[in-house]
């Protein structure tokens, strides 16, 4: 680990990468010097680093183990470094007795509970805790203030230095709540194109800039290599691909999990062949994502077994499950949870069922709930014959599901196909907004400036209002705004929302909302956070005023609308409804909901 370890970095503030957050968040780099330090420093003896999966987490606290190792070794009466990976801890049971256990089975090391709590008494030790969100399967606030409780008896008695790491979505509101108050909360960045060429230098030497250069030939790749864990990954499987022009992530993942499939399938022992494996991680993919789960018991993992495996004999069925679990692709935590090592595998074989399905004319996976974008970007990269577009056109136009038809939309738009006029009218989709865009990021500039100056009306009279007299901060959030888009490349193509428009303002309206949040004025200016993309629409396109009152008027006028107008804009504007849409869904005529539309829009702009 040590020959290719890339110092690593963390910020303060979780939205370390935010455009606004750039000028008030402090990078730290080299991180495990800055933990150190930290350490050294008064009241700064309990760190917690957070991070998403794959970043580094469990690489960053080996390497800082290993620092504190060699410098105990040269000072004796410093502190005493334990790593430990909290993955083996079970909730309920008592900490000072799990970590005795786990030191006494090291070689050369003669250590009882005594002699354990006697050193902590003492403050002699550096407790590095790794994988605080593997502690238990059912996550709940009262099961993490126990668990962080048990914890925070190693820091209670004695002097001693506490350092854990845990995913930051394993917290689902932002760490502003009392978990870790009491915690110097740092946030583990991603790799950059510094961290990712210092990695090639170390592992290819004089052949780095090979690979940096077959890298970069690879369009809208570089977000892999932002994550640490999927680096390897990639570059196994450039290895192999001829066609580098072509590449995409769907084309590297494919390339990737055959190459795991075909080895897995030849080991000494197997029950499974390679068919049969790769059904296994499709259907079991497929479940995940159906359940909105990350992983499943040992249980549901044997039922599947059985399920797939077709035996009936339970022998039979039990070397099969042996086999299932002990796939190298698969993780599994204390309490006998089972998951993919990484989500974006898991998306990778949905994606590649439903387009079998799809083939097949089951739209079974395409009915139950929206895809997400991730799903429909490796479906852009799977190959779907003519004969699967003609029966998502049939799709798209089921109007009577409407999961099914918008998936279908969703894909046909990802592959560049040409949808009814139907489904166009349906769902009021703008292909010139697209066409616009598609030409932009070729570099067009007159394409992006069309497509900027369209918008800009709307969206400089919302983002005045918010932020009082400051035009200049509401035209460089336009800016930004587009640069995100542009910067997010062809991905936006599978975003969730169909529409441009409601795409464009989804992402301006986060703009505003992180300026807001810092914003130092005490005036009573409406909260962003309180605000619906249908308030932005009709407030922006009927309020040119700057007064923060009639601000407060509009939005007052709002919140009267009755239940069911309230419902009319949420489903126009936000769900993407249109009117047609709206009159089937509401069982009344198009003229009602355009009279009702017309009414709430009048009304509004009083």
């Amino acid at each position: 680990m040590s020959q290719f370890y890339v110092a690593q970095s963390a910020s303060d503030i979780e939205d370390y990468d935010d455009d606004y957050s750039n000028n008030i968040a402090s990078i730290h780099k080299p991180l495990v010097e800055y933990i150190i330090k930290l350490f050294n420093e008064e009241n700064k003896n309990r760190i917690a680093l957070l991070g998403n999966f794959g970043v580094g987490k469990t690489s960053l606290c080996h390497k800082l183990h290993i620092e504190l190792i060699r410098y105990f070794l040269k000072n004796p009466s410093a502190r005493i470094p334990i790593y430990f990976n909290l993955k083996d801890f079970y909730s309920g049971f008592d900490i000072h007795q799990t970590l005795t256990n786990f030191l006494q089975k090291q070689p050369n090391l003669d250590i009882d509970l005594k002699l354990f709590l006697e050193l902590q008494r003492m403050g002699r030790f550096v407790f590095i805790l790794d994988g605080f969100d593997e502690m238990a399967t059912k996550v709940d606030r009262t099961v993490v203030a126990e668990n962080l409780n048990e914890i925070n008896r190693l820091f209670i008695e004695g002097d001693n230095q506490l350092l854990i790491t845990c995913r930051t979505h394993f917290f689902q509101e932002k760490i502003s709540e009392p978990f870790l108050e009491d915690y110097n909360v740092l946030y583990l960045t991603e790799w950059g194109e510094e961290e990712l060429k210092e990695y090639l230098k170390k592992k290819y030497a004089g052949e780095w800039n090979n690979y940096w250069t077959k890298l970069h030939k690879i369009p809208n790749i570089y977000d892999l290599f932002k994550t640490p864990i999927l680096v390897e990954m990639v570059l196994k499987s450039l290895s192999s691909v001829e066609n580098w022009q072509n590449i995409s992530p769907a084309i590297l993942y494919e390339k990737y999990t055959d190459d795991w499939i075909l080895q897995q399938s030849k080991r000494r022992g197997t029950m499974m062949g390679k068919e049969d494996r790769r059904k296994f991680v499709e259907n079991l993919a497929i479940k995940l994502y159906a359940e909105n789960v990350s992983s499943i018991h040992f249980e549901s993992l044997y039922s599947l077994s059985h399920t797939l495996s077709g035996y009936n004999d339970k022998t039979r069925i039990d070397y099969f499950d042996t086999d299932a679990r002990t796939s190298t692709f698969l993780t599994k935590n204390s309490s006998g949870y089972y998951g993919f090592k990484h989500r974006s595998f898991m998306e990778f074989f949905c994606a590649c069922i439903i387009v079998k399905s799809i083939k097949v004319e089951n739209s079974d996976l395409l009915t139950t709930k929206e895809l997400s974008s991730e799903i429909l970007s490796f479906i852009d990269g799977i190959e779907i014959d003519q004969n699967s577009i003609n029966i998502l056109t049939e799709w798209s136009n089921n109007f009577s599901n409407r999961t099914l038809s918008l998936n279908s939309v969703k894909i046909l738009q990802s592959k560049n196909v040409d949808l009814s006029k139907e489904v166009i009218e349906r769902y009021d989709i703008n292909k010139e907004d697209f066409d616009l865009l598609d030409t932009a990021f070729t570099g067009d500039q007159k394409s992006l400036t069309t497509l900027y100056y369209s918008y800009y009306p709307l969206l400089i009279s919302y983002g005045y209002n918010i932020l009082g007299h400051n035009n200049i901060e509401a035209e460089e959030s336009i800016t930004d705004a587009f640069m995100r888009i542009l910067a997010k490349g062809d991905s936006i193509r599978f975003s969730t929302k169909i529409s441009f428009k409601n795409y464009l303002f989804s992402i301006y309206k986060n703009i505003l909302l992180n300026k807001s949040r810092r914003s130092i004025q005490s005036r009573n200016i409406i909260s962003i956070e309180d605000l619906s993309e249908s308030e932005i629409f009709e407030y922006a396109a009927s309020s040119p005023s700057n007064e923060f009152e009639q601000i407060d008027a509009i939005r007052h006028i709002f919140r009267k609308l009755s239940e069911n107008d309230r419902k009319i804009i949420e489903l126009y504007y936000i769900e993407g409804y249109s009117q047609k849409e709206l009159a089937d869904k509401l069982n009344v005529s198009m003229s009602t909901i355009y009279s009702r539309i017309s009414r709430i829009r009048n009304y509004l702009n009083l």
